[in-house]
This record gives structure tokens, C-alpha cells and sequence, in this order.
């Protein structure tokens, strides 16, 4: 009976942090992901630079080449995938204010849907009884 009460409140800890991450989603979905001031355009992986930290966990840097208003920039994508390469074509958008800034929807969406999946496995487990 008490190894059951103890199961039940982990899984509420992790319910209540699944949907803190749901609501930390959709604050972050709703401003960071804001595509009405972001321009899509096609840029050319020109560089990746691969290093580890102290931890050994490997971090990239993806370094994008594009045109923007008739100018052309290379800025730091913010993210990566193990499909990228150099001279990769890949469709990104840029930031109408701020042509340096630029990111891809397919890498914003994959935090969102990892968020809303944690919160989809604790609402899971409350509705299965677990909780």
C-alpha cells in the first residue's frame, strides 16, 4: 500500500512538471515562433564545426549562407541535424528586422513536440490509472 502512494506521487511530480513544460510550449510557441515578422528562403549549409565540451558532449555549429532583400549573409543556424552537410540546400527563414537572425521551422517544432510528448506520457499514465 505505501510503495503505491510513493508511485503515485512520482507520477504527479511528473505530471506537474509535464505540464509546466506544456505551458513553457506554448509561451515559447507563441512568441518565439511568431512567423509574421519572418521572411522563408533557401540557404546553403556552408560550414559545420564540431566540437566536444568538458562533459564530452559533442555541440555544432551550422553556419548558413543566403539572400536577404538582395543582400547576401551567412549567419549561425540555431540547431542541427545529422542530415545536414556542407553545400546542403535548406529552406529557412530570416527575421524581416533583423536579416542576421535566421532558423528553420522543422528544428522550432521539434522543441514543441518534444514538450507536448513529456506531456502526453503523464496525461497517459493519469488516465491508465496509474495515478
Amino acid at each position: 500500500m505505501k510503495e503505491n502512494k510513493v508511485e503515485n506521487l512520482i507520477w504527479i511530480i511528473f505530471a506537474i512538471i509535464g505540464a509546466i513544460l506544456v505551458v513553457i510550449g506554448f509561451i515559447l510557441f507563441g512568441s518565439v515562433f511568431n512567423y509574421n515578422n519572418k521572411i522563408e528562403t533557401t540557404g546553403i549549409i556552408t560550414e559545420i564545426w564540431s566540437s566536444r565540451d568538458s562533459d564530452n558532449n559533442r555541440n555544432h555549429k551550422v553556419y548558413v549562407s543566403y539572400v536577404a532583400e538582395g543582400n547576401e549573409y551567412e549567419s549561425t543556424l540555431n540547431g542541427y541535424s545529422s542530415s545536414f552537410y556542407e553545400g546542403k540546400e535548406i529552406e529557412i527563414y530570416y527575421d524581416k528586422d533583423n536579416p542576421n537572425k535566421i532558423g528553420m521551422k522543422s528544428l522550432d517544432l521539434l522543441f514543441f513536440n518534444i514538450t507536448r510528448n513529456w506531456a502526453d506520457f503523464s496525461s497517459n499514465r493519469w488516465n491508465r490509472g496509474y495515478l
